[in-house]
């Protein structure tokens, strides 16, 4: 986030962990300021170019969030209870605009070895979400097996992190 900020862009983030946020800011030392909004708590840098909300993903409504010209989802899809993964691709597609460059970093596993979280998003899944709207690629596969996860270290055979361009179609 940083680097894209320093970049010159402009760079939204979205965390239900409060916490998280403010550890961001201090170890970036950038200045803030919190707002209250309805659903959520905004962090931003005074120049308004970097902003953080705190508080439900599917709550903040999405004409506060805009239209995004490029999305990368390193570990919301992954995250979500699988029930909800269809209102998390609907308010996706909202918020995405129509020349937006989406990359979305998943992980294919044994959902019998290991149950997450983080949770397996199979090729076919992803596809049943997005594909009505996107074209997806996968554009790189990391082998991801025996990696520690948090306190404990997750044996599985096959445990891949793959990411994914997805473009309107």
């Amino acid at each position: 986030m940083r680097w894209l900020y320093d970049l010159g862009h402009t760079v939204v983030g979205i965390e239900c962990i409060q916490h998280g946020i403010l550890e961001f800011f201090e170890e970036q030392s950038l200045e803030y300021i919190q707002e209250e909004g309805d659903s959520f708590t905004l962090f931003q840098t005074p120049d308004t170019r970097l902003q953080i909300y705190s508080g439900d993903l599917f709550k903040i409504p999405t004409k506060v969030l805009g239209k995004f010209n490029a999305i990368w989802d390193r570990g919301s899809l992954v995250a979500i209870d699988k029930e909800d993964r269809k209102l998390y691709a609907k308010l996706m597609k909202e918020v995405a605009s129509e020349s937006c460059k989406y990359l979305v970093s998943v992980l294919h596993y044994n959902q019998e070895k290991f149950a997450g979280p983080p949770r397996n998003v199979c090729k076919k899944e992803l596809f049943k979400l997005f594909g009505d709207t996107f074209d997806i690629e996968e554009v790189d596969r990391l082998d991801r097996a025996n990696i520690p996860m948090g306190a404990e270290k997750i044996s599985l055979e096959e445990f891949w992190e793959v990411v994914y361009y997805l473009r309107y179609k």
